[in-house]
């Protein structure tokens, strides 16, 4: 196989420097080591010598490179891997929105006032998630795979127990505190798919690898809005739902001792190159604009996503909707969304035309927000359970396809950057953009309904209605049209998928 960083077919020894100044796997290679020695001062040049660029070549070879075999090679237990990361997201997932499908019947369990504490244990995931990524950044790039992942394992099999143990005793801070142990477990299983399809992946399998992991995380919030309706209809069902779903996830997530750490032989060029330090790769994000315009646009999608999906029977309800026609409106959204990624992504890893595709789908992602307002408006006796259902299934079907392509362009954007930097500010920030959201759309409960808004028991107005959330879909809707703009900001990079496709 041709070394992609000579001119010259591989002999076994890195390429001597001046024999590849004019090839373009060379160019990028070095535009890489310019990106990551640039140092914290910005005045500074990086400096070259012919050493420094023998030494980032021979790293690019493979161990096999010195005995004439193949220079890159894919392992089968790659597979393996990312079944037990796909587990693992969809039980992390699962517990994180266990009580939102069942709100109502959740307050009377442990003798709430409102729904606002409820809510809080869908908020208060997003903000432990937020504790826990810079510990997970550390340890990514620092550790294996594997021993990161077993720590997320045990911090998510003990916030399991921890709720169910809640339930014996109806106590409310208990059932919190599993919450947040469910959170600090959830950054590190998140952030991992695009650093495991960096490592384990072909250029042309890595956008789909990411996809099947990243969203098998919807996958389990689908499964909580479609399942948990059925397992509790009442609320003495409460311990029980949360019984199964404990054992669920205990048995799910033991196969995250079968996710291999990195590959003898890497996958691709790009995959041989060896990760620059910690702080080096921190101010390279930190002056990247293209990185900043992505991650800006993923934040407030994500975080809508997030809103939409922990409010959504309280969005419906109050429009004339039944909790278990809220429950598979958001079943639709994830569904019709996961079909839509699984066609697209394939398609995107061979194109690899990333830009293109994020400026016509984030259009569309807004439109699916905006279109929301008038069918919460209007209300089922208008709307019709087939309106919701279309909205659901277009915000649905472009928020999950944008997903992971958005994930994958930031590595190539960052590259020679590991991927675990891009990926953890992308799902940090987003996040915190949900949590504040739903905090804040929360706090629009009944507002534009006539008469004050504080007043009333609990979920309901003075008037003994539940109170609305016509407000806060129209806020959605504000940000995502918003945040559209940023589609000016997007440019096509030459990163990692430019040296691979070299190195063919």
């Amino acid at each position: 196989m041709r070394n992609p960083f000579s001119s010259a077919p591989a002999s076994g020894t890195a390429p001597d420097a001046n024999a590849v100044r004019n090839d373009p796997a060379s160019d990028l290679l070095l535009h890489a080591i310019s990106s990551a020695d640039t140092t914290k001062s910005s005045d500074s040049k990086p400096e070259f010598t012919t050493a420094r660029i023998d030494e980032e070549l021979a790293r690019a070879g493979s161990p096999n490179a010195a005995e004439g075999q193949p220079e890159y090679k894919l392992y089968k237990r790659r597979f393996i891997g990312l079944a037990a990361l796909c587990l693992m997201n969809i039980v992390v997932s699962w517990g994180w929105l266990t009580y939102a499908p069942v709100v109502t019947i959740t307050t009377q369990f442990y003798g709430l006032g409102s729904e606002t504490p409820v809510n809080w244990l869908s908020t208060v995931v997003l903000w432990a998630y937020v504790v826990a990524t810079p510990l997970v950044l550390y340890l990514l790039h620092h550790y294996p795979l594997r021993p990161t992942l077993i720590l997320s394992l045990f911090l998510l099999l003990l916030g399991s127990w921890l709720r169910y143990a809640s339930t014996h005793t109806h106590s409310f801070p208990l059932l919190m505190a599993g919450q947040i142990l469910l959170g600090l477990s959830q950054p590190f299983v998140l952030s991992s798919p695009p650093y495991y399809s960096s490592l384990h992946f072909s250029p042309t399998g890595r956008i789909s690898a990411t996809a099947l992991a990243s969203l098998s995380n919807p996958i389990g919030a689908a499964l909580a809005q479609l399942i948990n309706p059925f397992l509790a209809t009442k609320a003495s069902h409460i311990p029980n739902m949360t019984l199964i779903i404990s054992i669920i996830t205990t048995i799910a997530s033991i196969s995250v001792l079968l996710v291999p750490s990195r590959p003898p032989t890497p996958p691709s060029a790009s995959a041989a190159v060896e990760k620059h330090p910690f702080q080096d790769s921190w101010h390279h994000i930190r002056h990247n604009p293209q990185f900043w315009v992505i991650a800006v646009m993923f934040w407030i999608y994500l975080g809508l996503f997030n809103a939409c999906s922990t409010i959504l029977a309280q969005l419906l309800q109050p429009a004339g909707y039944t909790a278990d026609e809220a429950g598979i409106t958001g079943a639709i959204l994830i569904v019709v969304g996961l079909v839509a990624s699984a066609v697209v992504s394939p398609i995107v890893d061979r194109t690899h035309a990333f830009v293109p595709f994020m400026r016509s789908v984030i259009p569309v992602v807004a439109a699916s927000y905006i279109a929301l307002v008038p069918v919460i408006e209007v209300g089922k006796e208008k709307a019709g359970l087939p309106g919701v259902m279309v909205v659901a299934a277009v915000m649905g079907g472009s928020s999950f396809s944008l997903l992971p392509v958005a994930l994958e362009l930031v590595s190539e954007v960052t590259w020679p950057v590991g991927a675990e930097w891009g990926s953890c500010i992308l799902w940090v920030g987003g996040q915190v953009v949900g949590a504040v959201l739903i905090i804040g759309l929360d706090a629009m409960r009944g507002v534009g309904e006539g008469g004050d808004v504080g007043k009333g028991d609990g979920d309901r107005n003075e008037h003994g209605r539940v109170k609305g959330m016509r407000w806060a879909s129209v806020l959605m809707a504000i940000l995502a049209a918003v945040a559209v703009v940023g589609i000016i900001g997007l440019k096509k990079v030459k990163g990692r998928v430019g040296v691979d496709l070299v190195a063919r």
